[in-house]
């Protein structure tokens, strides 16, 4: 009965099986995004883990028109990009490079929008100056 619910819906119930309903209805393709720029299970899964908690928090403030979808997917976006930079702090490298990429489960269109985010980043890369380009080169490469 709940899983023939809109996303809407099932937000405005306020309820724990609603709830789970949603959670098993984005848990797998929010996984997949996250564990290709984390490249960890348990930072994937400390990621969502907050996702959801933080959802359900503010249940009540959340507003959406039919899909949780764009909302939780740009809930991710910072949230990895929040993580990331956490650990850059520590020292912590993630991957980035599409043989990573490769080995997770993506639909082509993913593969294809992050070869198109990867031309894009090395044509920002070669236009940096000399000096800037080698540091940000051993950075990501040789993680130095």
């Amino acid at each position: 009965m709940l899983n023939s619910l809109s996303d809407r819906e099932l937000l405005l119930l306020k309820d724990e099986r609603a709830f789970k309903v949603l959670y098993e209805r984005y848990w797998s393709p929010l996984y997949r995004k996250a564990i290709v720029r984390l490249g960890n299970v348990e930072d994937t899964k400390d990621v969502l883990q907050e996702i959801f908690i933080s959802i359900w928090n503010n249940k009540e403030e959340i507003q959406i028109e039919d899909s949780l979808g764009p909302y939780i997917f740009t809930a991710l976006k910072f949230a990895v990009i929040k993580k990331i930079d956490r650990d850059s702090k520590r020292g912590i490298v993630h991957p980035l490079n599409i043989e990573d990429i490769e080995k997770v489960h993506l639909s082509n269109e993913e593969v294809i929008h992050y070869k198109e985010l990867e031309k894009l980043i090395h044509k920002e890369v070669e236009a940096l100056p000399e000096r800037m380009k080698q540091i940000y080169l051993l950075s990501r490469n040789a993680q130095l």
